[in-house]
C-alpha cells in the first residue's frame, strides 16, 4: 500500500501512541506527550480522536486500548513497518 509522506506520518504517530497506551495502560496526556515529544495540546488533541474513535477509552486513571483498538493497532503495525 502506498501511502502520502503526511498520511504514514499521521499514521505513525497514532500507532505510536496506541502502542503506548497499550503498554502504559493508564498513562495521562502530560505523561504521554513527554513520553512521545509531543505537546499536552497535541497529546489531548490526538487521544481525543481515538477516543472519538472508539480506540482507547479515558478515565480519571488515565488512558486505556479498547479491544477495537487493539485490533486498529495490529493492522497499523504492517502498514507502518512498510
Amino acid at each position: 500500500m502506498t501511502l502520502l509522506p503526511e498520511m504514514k506520518e499521521l499514521l505513525q504517530k497514532r500507532y505510536r501512541i496506541l502502542q503506548t497506551v497499550q503498554l502504559a495502560k493508564g498513562m495521562g496526556r502530560r505523561q504521554l506527550g513527554e513520553h512521545l515529544g509531543l505537546s499536552e495540546r497535541d497529546a489531548r488533541k490526538e487521544m481525543d480522536t481515538l477516543r472519538n474513535q472508539g480506540l482507547i477509552e479515558i478515565s480519571r486513571d488515565g488512558a486505556s486500548i479498547t479491544s477495537k483498538g487493539n485490533k486498529i493497532l495490529l493492522e497499523l503495525k504492517q502498514i507502518v513497518q512498510e
